[in-house]
């Protein structure tokens, strides 16, 4: 569930498709300070409106609100000052209020990344399409996707990538995928590695299936339409493979321009058995970068 300050509870409720109630709990779970959060939205309905270039009379007609409301937010309104008469048993959801809820770049929780890709970019609670779906890992706290693909299918209504080829171009809002980022010509269950990842068979195949999956989001994206990509370097054979610097070189040349880039930090890197002597710094962070179709 994601929660938008600017929203009323109403509101709210129909954006994550959930009850009124549902609502209440989750700002009662979270000591959200609704009342900050409401006078905050006030304030920021009313400057935009003045940003607009509307007049006092205007701002007071279009948004409803009561003349010495439009005259309180806009001549006798201090952030600075309101901050300090806010319960300090809460918090408020706007980060303009709170430091403590400001979207930062780097998290220990992937969850916590999604929400705060959706929040800023994608303005809904899930994405549209999953090119990766894998098992739906990705769908923990999530709605499901609209459209779901994998190259091996786990599921009923998942369908196989293959199939992606047909769509028209242009259809989706924002596509997500994650792809493998491990190396290893066969497969050996004993190692932990394989056991939780597939692995791409050579490095061609790595860079192959990068591009080709970039060039499809393209194509299927609309103008203006978001791409999220979680990714990670990696070493094989003593080399290290740049996938990040990779994807982004790629995405630049085919017409993305990137709008942002999420560290995911590990508690911990999972290596496989054989590792006998470290020539490179063990990776143990991952990245998702938000794209935009130009």
């Amino acid at each position: 569930m994601i929660y938008y300050p600017e929203l009323s509870i109403k509101e709210n409720a129909a954006k994550n498709g959930v009850t009124i109630h549902a609502i209440r709990q989750y700002i009662k779970n979270h000591k959200i300070d609704r009342r900050t959060d409401e006078q905050l939205r006030k304030r920021s309905i009313i400057l935009d409106q003045q940003k607009s270039g509307k007049t006092f009379g205007e701002i007071v007609r279009d948004t409803g609100f009561s003349p010495n409301t439009v005259r309180k937010y806009l001549y006798h309104f201090n952030v600075e000052e309101y901050k300090r008469t806010i319960n300090e048993d809460k918090v408020s959801a706007f980060n303009s209020c709170d430091n403590q809820h400001v979207i930062r770049s780097v998290a220990t929780n992937q969850n916590d990344i999604l929400h705060n890709i959706l929040t800023l970019y994608i303005k809904d609670n899930t994405f549209e399409c999953d090119l990766t779906y894998s098992t739906g890992v990705f769908y923990q706290r999530l709605r499901q996707p609209k459209y779901k693909y994998d190259k091996f299918p786990l599921f009923a209504d998942v369908m196989p990538l293959g199939h992606a080829d047909s769509l028209p171009d242009g259809i989706m809002n924002n596509i997500v995928f994650d792809l493998p980022f491990i190396v290893r010509p066969s497969s050996n269950k004993a190692l932990m590695v394989d056991k939780r990842f597939t692995a791409f068979r050579s490095v061609d195949e790595l860079v192959n299936t990068n591009r080709e999956m970039l060039r499809l989001s393209y194509r299927l994206l609309k103008k203006g339409g978001y791409l999220v990509i979680k990714t990670q370097d990696t070493n094989y054979t003593g080399r290290q493979i740049w996938t990040s610097f990779m994807v982004q070189q790629f995405a630049s040349e085919i017409g993305f321009t990137l709008e942002d880039v999420f560290i995911l930090l590990a508690n911990h890197a999972i290596v496989g058995k054989t590792l006998i002597q470290q020539r490179h710094a063990r990776k143990y962070h991952s990245y998702f970068m938000v794209f935009r179709k130009k």
